[in-house]
Formats: C-alpha cells, structure tokens, sequence
C-alpha cells in the first residue's frame, strides 16, 4: 500500500512538472509540409499561443490588434503529451518541454517556447523611441530604422516600424509591423543597442538594432530621403 502511495505521488509529481513546462507562451518557429517535407516560414512569429493550466489562448498579429489582452481562449483536455481542444477540433503535441506541434491535413506547425527573462521595460520603451536604429532588415545593405508607437509617422520616417510592447508572465515581446505584423521576443538590451528573436525555417536568429550616431542628424535625414527619391 505504501509502495502504491509513493507511485501515485510521483505520477502526481511528474504530471505536474509536464504541465508547468507546457504552460507559458509559444511562437510558431515554422511549418512543413508533410507530402513534400519542404519548410515554411508562412506562419512564422505570427500565429501565438498563451497556455495555462486549464485553457489555451491564441493571437494572430495578421489578423487582430494587440490590445494587452488574449480574445480567444479555448479550454483543452489533456492526454498525456497531447492537449485537445474538442470544441474547435485541435490538437497539440508536445515531443519535448520545447517544442509544441499543431497539425492540419496541409502542414504541420512546429512552435517554440519564449523565455521568461526580466527587462527594464521603460528602460527599452525610451531606447525604442527616441533613436534612429541601424540593422539588417533584408530591405537594402543596411536599413535605418525609426519606430513608432502611434498611427502618426515619426519625425525620422526612412523605414518606419510601427510597434506595441507585450509584457506576458515574465515574458517581453514586441508586436512589430516589419515584413507584416509580427510578434517578437526581445533577446537582450544595452545602452545604443537591442536585439528581437526572429524565428524561421533556418531555426532562431538573433537581429541587432544598433543606434545610429550622426554628427549632424538634419544633413543625414536629406542625405537618405535624396536616396529614397532616386531608388
């Protein structure tokens, strides 16, 4: 009797962690398709999940606003490594504490959890905000990048990011329009510098925004529109 008591307990005990590792938030990090096995970044930080102890909630940046609160929520069954949602039909896999898998009859969606970290979220608010930013965007050989937080342009408009800060369980994500409204982790940041998780079909990588320092900053915004009327 005592021998059953210890195993029911360490059953409790391991279901219990696997439960707590599968709760937090997860970003889509790619799909495959499972006829021709070829990766897809279609979903890539798009498509989030929340997942708590008894429900799951989803958020598309393509598809609605970020407004400090998940909308939909679902709640789920759990079998083992399988947590089902009867009422809409899913089912989600988890082959290790990181990695979740959602399929459909066309692909199969590969999600990563984000980190808890803490970050100094005025602290990057104000670094976000008030500097001209160098990175690798893919638009040109070095982007200038300027961010906003309103539907207004900013005074720096080269390629303007509109953004919104998430703050989720310890977690910090930034919802950016880059390439098409996405969601981000935010890796680390410094005193003239950041950088966001981008996840793809390559895995993750890390892009580096790095502030822009120029001596005469009005001589520099005419330099670069002459640029931008001449492309």
């Amino acid at each position: 009797m005592v021998s059953q008591k210890k195993l029911l307990i360490s059953i409790l005990i391991i279901s219990s962690i696997i439960v707590q590792a599968q709760e937090g938030i997860w970003i889509n990090e790619y799909a495959i398709n499972p006829q021709t096995n070829k990766k897809s970044n279609e979903f890539s930080n798009r498509l989030m999940f929340k997942i708590e102890k008894d429900s799951i909630f989803s958020f598309d940046p393509g598809k609605e606003e970020w407004k400090g609160t998940f909308d939909n929520g679902y709640h789920y069954l759990k079998n083992k490594n399988i947590l089902s949602i009867p009422s809409i039909g899913i089912k989600f896999e988890f082959p290790n504490k990181h990695q979740i898998i959602l399929r459909n009859k066309d692909e199969v969606l590969y999600f990563r959890k984000v980190e808890s970290k803490k970050i100094a979220l005025k602290k990057f608010r104000k670094l976000i905000l008030k500097n001209i930013f160098i990175s690798d965007l893919g638009y040109q050989e070095k982007d200038t990048i300027s961010f906003y937080e309103t539907p207004h342009s900013p005074k720096y408009s080269f390629n303007n990011i509109g953004i919104r800060f998430m703050e989720l369980d310890n977690s910090y994500l930034l919802f950016a329009d880059f390439k098409g409204a996405g969601v981000y982790e935010i890796n680390d940041i410094r005193k003239n510098s950041f950088s966001l998780n981008v996840n793809s079909k390559k895995g993750v990588q890390k892009i580096e925004f790095n502030v822009l320092k120029v001596n005469n900053l009005d001589t520099f915004i005419l330099k670069e529109e002459t640029l931008i009327i001449e492309k």
